[in-house]
């Protein structure tokens, strides 16, 4: 059952991240938000995390910081450029957190990457509110998040993980193509390669969170659903730089 509840709740996600793109900058970097918000409150819960308070904070603030600065540079010529301080700041915003923390500072190493890797991930989320500002505009935002809704959909099918996983592959695929061929065939190819390359992340996290999100709760649950649209949003944008439709 939660294994439904999670696909449900990344395309519900996912969809309001598609329509959101249909109306603004800043309308999407608020669906975004949203997003950030829900990866951030159940990562600590999603890997077990010790101190979740502060693993939140760092994870929802580098999120948001990101969000922020999509929108500043979003037409930019290198906006992914910028991006290079943000992740250096949220290397040294986890390394001073773990300092600050008092002793004995049980599961330091697990503390300092697993909130690491949360920042990474809602940075990434950030990059989808660059995608309306490529040559393929706000439907890249739409395709990459029919790929996500679908392949997360397939792997929530009651059958082995090795099966799912080829299924959502090929699944998110072919509805990322569909969507393209019925909103604007011009962007068939950019609809497979952006479908490949999300599903194919979808399916890799969700075999990463399997386990934590049918064991650790409700927030592990909500991080689980965020999580993947977050990290599309990067795959998303950076093959769609690749066309000038």
């Amino acid at each position: 059952m939660n294994a439904v509840l999670g696909a449900a709740a990344s395309v519900a996600l996912a969809a309001l991240v598609a329509l959101a793109a249909y109306s603004g900058s800043f309308v999407l970097a608020l669906a975004v938000g949203l997003v950030v918000l829900a990866t951030a409150l159940g990562w600590s819960a999603l890997f077990d995390l010790p101190s979740p308070l502060g693993s939140a904070v760092l994870v929802g603030v580098a999120g948001g910081a990101g969000v922020v600065l999509a929108l500043a540079v979003q037409h930019k010529a290198r906006p992914l450029a910028w991006f290079a301080a943000l992740v250096a700041a949220c290397v040294l915003g986890a390394f001073v957190r773990e300092i600050l923390r008092r002793p004995p500072r049980e599961a330091l190493v697990e503390s300092l990457t697993g909130t690491l890797a949360g920042e990474v991930v809602v940075v990434f989320g950030a990059a989808w509110v660059l995608v309306p500002a490529t040559g393929v505009g706000a439907i890249g935002v739409l395709l990459g998040a029919v790929a996500v809704g679908v392949a997360r959909l397939a792997t929530a099918l009651p059958l082995s993980a090795s099966v799912t996983g080829w299924i959502g592959l090929g699944a998110g695929t072919v509805g990322a193509m569909i969507a393209a061929q019925i909103v604007s065939p011009v962007h068939l190819g950019p609809g497979a390669l952006i479908g490949v390359a999300v599903a194919a992340v979808v399916v890799a996290l969700d075999r990463l969170f399997a386990h934590a999100q049918l064991t650790r709760g409700t927030a592990a649950l909500v991080a689980s659903s965020a999580a993947p649209v977050a990290a599309a949003g990067v795959v998303a944008y950076m093959i769609a730089r690749l066309f000038a439709v």
